[in-house]
């Protein structure tokens, strides 16, 4: 198993987030809409609550594999959120998701001076 890797979606690979998708069984627990990374991405662009949103890819070396958002409160040490966190149905069964957890938590370091109370951004290891 290649080790996953996490990575801020940006202008450059948001649109390989839409191909990402869980078997059709599994939907219901991620979202209620396909493509699942579509209205995700929407959100980090409108903010719903007040809440700064941040959508991370999941890959291996250069291929994306998963997706998750981060939402979290602007000033708040304590008020951070996880939505949409799966794998590709593609890697799915490999350890990958037991990788992300982790790698997720690893986002979240303290305040950067960029935006107040926004998380460290940085790529896990």
């Amino acid at each position: 198993m290649n080790e996953l890797s996490l990575r801020e979606v940006t202008q450059e690979n948001w649109r390989a987030t839409l191909g990402l998708a869980v078997f059709p069984e599994q939907q219901r627990f991620i979202a209620d809409y396909v493509p699942i990374a579509a209205i995700a991405l929407a959100k980090a662009y409108i903010r719903p609550g007040g809440l700064v949103w941040v959508p991370y890819a999941f890959y291996t070396a250069t291929e994306i594999m998963g997706f998750t958002e981060l939402a979290y409160e602007p000033g708040s040490p304590d008020n951070y959120w996880i939505f949409h966190f799966f794998i590709d149905h593609h890697y799915q069964g490999r350890g990958y998701g037991t990788q992300g957890a982790p790698a997720l938590s690893s986002v979240h370091q303290g305040p950067s001076s960029a935006v107040p109370g926004a998380p460290a951004h940085r790529p896990s290891r």
